[in-house]
Order: structure tokens, then C-alpha cells, then sequence
């Protein structure tokens, strides 16, 4: 019997032992441009746990469409990898991670989702490639670029190019240890008392996302 679980620190030994197992070298797709050098999303990774053994994983991170005309950024999300170990194939660990990520990423309210993969397996989840038909990456074939919206109608008729991109997370975005911590900067910055949680409860970031140079 195996249990999802949120990803924590001291899984990622055994996560990159899983996917240095499931994707050995030289595989190296168009999608990796958008993991190298950068961190997922630290709330929305999911592990599969069989005894405290991790055996499944999938991970989400920040990523943007380019629009053609505007230029403008639209926020998404691209999930991967997934991966199961082979002792647990079929078991159904791995749409059991896709879901339980999913969720969190609607619920932390983002907007969509893409990845590169298998439209037969991902459908099941509500990925297609029509979300996806306006939207290009270069080097990957376009039926293997698929996508979900998490709030219905959010792609609608964008076109654009999927760009790496860095996104400063909302507050409500953030770990409750992550906004004790901001609530301390801020004290100290700006020297001033916050009244009480409820008081700060109402400050909100701004989220903004911007392509990478390079």
C-alpha cells in the first residue's frame, strides 16, 4: 500500500536516485531547458511513499507564454517528471501523484498547466493537445506539447512561445513558515509593529513573472 505525500527536504536523495533511474543520459528533451538551473514549485511536488520509501515522483514548475502580438507573459505551469519505479509500474502511483498535484496547483491558484508526453496517458487527467495549439516549443514535436486549464477558459485563443521564466510567488502562494518569515523582514526593515495576523492576513503581493535572459 503506498501514500502520497507533499515533498520534503530530505526525499531529494532518493528522488534524483529515481529519475537519474527512470530518464539515464544522454535523454535530454526541449522541456529540461525550463527545469535546469531552477527550483519547482517546493508546495506543489508530490511523492509516493511505500514505508517511508520514496517510489514515485512528480514535480511542477514556473513557466511563462510569450504572446505574439502583446509580448505579454501568461503565467503557467509545466509538470515533470513523473516517475514510478519499476517494482510499483501499474500500481497506479503515478495518476495518483498527477492528481494530488494537480489539486494543490488549482487550490494555490494557478491557472494552467502544460507538459510534453503521451496524449493517450495524460488525457485521463484532462490534458489535450487543442489547449496546446497556440502555443509552441521550439525542438518538441507539436503533438506531444499538451495542456490543462485549472480556470476554465484561461488559454482560450493565446498564442505564444513557452518561455523559462522566474515568478515572484503571491502571498498567499507561500508556506506558512515562508510568511512568519516575511512578516519578520518586514518588522525589522521597516521598524513598525504589525498589530496582529489578521491585520497582515490582508496584504497581498503582487505575482509577476518575467522571461530569463539567456
Amino acid at each position: 500500500m503506498f501514500s502520497i505525500s507533499l515533498e520534503r527536504p530530505e526525499h531529494a536523495a532518493a528522488i534524483a536516485s529515481l529519475l537519474a533511474e527512470a530518464f539515464p543520459p544522454p535523454a535530454t528533451k526541449p522541456i529540461e531547458r525550463f527545469r535546469a538551473g531552477r527550483a519547482p514549485f517546493s508546495e506543489l511536488g508530490r511523492v509516493a511513499l511505500v514505508e517511508d520509501t520514496v517510489v514515485g515522483s512528480v514535480r511542477f514548475w514556473p513557466a511563462a507564454v510569450r504572446e505574439y502580438r502583446s509580448g505579454r507573459l501568461e503565467e503557467v505551469l509545466i509538470l515533470g517528471p513523473l516517475a514510478v519505479t519499476p517494482d510499483f509500474s501499474g500500481a497506479g502511483l503515478g495518476s495518483a501523484l498527477v492528481r494530488s498535484g494537480l489539486a494543490a496547483a488549482q487550490a494555490a491558484g494557478h491557472a494552467a498547466v502544460l507538459l510534453t508526453g503521451d496524449a493517450g496517458y495524460y488525457r485521463r487527467f484532462g490534458f489535450c493537445r487543442q489547449l496546446a495549439n497556440g502555443i509552441a516549443l521550439a525542438g518538441e514535436a507539436p503533438d506531444r506539447l499538451l495542456a490543462r486549464e485549472l480556470v476554465p477558459g484561461v488559454l482560450g485563443r493565446l498564442t505564444g512561445t513557452l518561455v523559462p521564466a522566474r515568478c515572484v510567488r503571491s502571498a498567499h502562494r507561500m508556506s506558512k513558515s515562508d510568511q512568519r518569515e516575511l512578516r519578520s523582514s518586514i518588522r525589522r526593515f521597516f521598524a513598525f509593529s504589525i498589530r496582529s495576523d489578521d491585520a497582515f492576513s490582508g496584504l497581498r503581493l503582487s505575482s509577476s513573472c518575467q522571461e530569463l535572459s539567456g
